[in-house]
């Protein structure tokens, strides 16, 4: 049996983790030419605004990765969705998926992420979880909704 997570909210001093980690990110899937230095910003300020749905994700004690679970009016949106690299392919990020379908029932909202067409890992993570395509963003992403059976 996997080990039990906790979540803790993200702090302020996170930020320059999260934004690099985003713009790497971006900058590994991305197949749009992009201003970086534009985008950069963007991604400081949306991560400024929405660090309050932030989540740190734990397990035994240690800072494994992070999520963001927001509330739009008619769905949630799974965003910055990281688990750090040696903690990758245990079952945890199955494991935040959980937490975060069992929230989309809780509200009776539907459970909404993007995703780049490109990350194929990640793909895979969401279709097994029970995220279906719903549609292409810009060419480079995929929007996914969860649809249990």
């Amino acid at each position: 049996m996997p080990d039990k997570l906790s979540f803790c909210p993200a702090f302020f001093e996170d930020i320059p983790m999260l934004l690099r980690w985003s713009l790497d990110h971006a900058k590994a899937y991305e197949t749009a030419r992009l201003d970086w230095r534009q985008v950069e910003k963007m991604l400081d300020e949306k991560l400024r605004l929405e660090l309050p749905d932030c989540r740190a994700v734990f397990r035994n004690g240690q800072k494994v990765g992070y999520f963001s679970l927001h509330r739009r009016p008619d769905y949630l949106e799974l965003d910055n969705f990281w688990i750090f690299p040696p903690f990758r392919e245990q079952g945890i990020g199955s494991q935040v998926l959980q937490y975060c379908t069992r929230e989309e029932e809780r509200a009776k909202l539907s459970l909404r992420l993007m995703v780049f067409s490109k990350n194929s890992k990640a793909l895979q993570l969401y279709e097994r979880a029970g995220f279906r395509k719903t549609a292409l963003c810009r060419q480079s992403r995929i929007i996914m909704e969860y649809s249990p059976n």
